[in-house]
């Protein structure tokens, strides 16, 4: 984003378009770079999660969570394309961006996991999520990841709770035909 700024501040763009640069051309070779630099951060994070067995990641999670980065880099990045229309001077793009990022990140993630811990079977946290995940792509990686972790606990509590029903069942029936039989 601070290099587009830049190029504007500058007018790189009218000098590249003067030498014959068409605007199309421009656009996507500056967008394949940025996803070229993307890929590096986000395919070592990645490997990194499997290596080190994160839950969901290095499980059946493996494949929806890279297709996620996958879709995380291609998204945030016209996202901040978006945004770079907002700045003048590309100083100001690395002191605010950052932030505003990470701070409306953290605080959809923070409303998703509160509304969690506060009615678990609720409808509420699952909307948000998908509502957040679809319009803010910083959302999506941590916040993606948190309420995959988050569900993959909630099934693996319903299993060990099905499972001591049933053994409680078995005692249970066990016992009456024990004091059946006496």
């Amino acid at each position: 984003c601070a290099m587009l700024v830049r190029d504007k501040e500058l007018k790189t763009r009218f000098q590249l378009s003067v030498m014959g640069l068409s605007s199309i051309e421009y656009w996507v070779s500056t967008y394949l770079q940025n996803i070229a630099l993307l890929c590096v951060p986000c395919g070592v994070c990645y490997i990194l999660m499997i290596a080190f067995g994160v839950e969901p990641v290095s499980g059946p999670g493996a494949g929806p969570y890279g297709i996620l980065m996958v879709e995380f880099m291609l998204a945030i990045t016209l996202y901040v394309y978006l945004f770079s229309h907002l700045f003048t001077k590309h100083e100001r793009v690395f002191q605010i961006l950052p932030s505003v990022l990470q701070m409306s990140a953290m605080l959809c993630q923070m409303t998703v996991l509160i509304l969690l811990l506060v009615n678990p079977g609720g409808d509420l946290p699952g909307t948000l999520h998908k509502l957040f995940s679809w319009l803010l792509p910083q959302y999506g990686i941590c916040g993606a990841l948190v309420y995959m972790q988050y569900q993959m606990v909630e099934d693996r509590m319903g299993k060990e709770k099905e499972r001591l029903e049933v053994g409680m069942d078995a005692a249970g029936h066990s016992e009456v035909h024990q004091n059946g039989s006496t």
